[in-house]
């Protein structure tokens, strides 16, 4: 507040991408504000091929869903698949 002048600004309450991912475009969705990323980018950041997403994503064990004609999948789903593979 500067000479009894009130200013507002608006806060952006959107989670942030997470910085493991620096180089990486994501999109967030917009009615759910979770961040997705297409198979190209999920296959580099678990380091295997494209391949290996679609048929992970073929036999069940990732969950993605088609936007704009192309599958995406939420990083969240990502953390979780990683996670059982470690404890499988």
């Amino acid at each position: 507040m500067e000479d009894g002048v009130l200013t507002m600004t608006t806060v952006d309450t959107t989670p942030p991408v997470p910085e493991a991912m620096p180089n990486i475009a994501v999109m967030r969705e917009v009615q759910t504000g979770k961040l997705l990323v297409d198979l190209n980018k999920a296959a580099h950041m678990l380091s295997c091929s494209k391949r290996t997403i679609e048929r992970e994503r073929e036999r069940g064990n990732l969950r993605c869903r088609r936007l704009g004609g192309r599958w995406r999948i939420e990083v969240s789903e990502l953390h979780r698949y990683i996670k059982n593979l470690k404890t499988a």
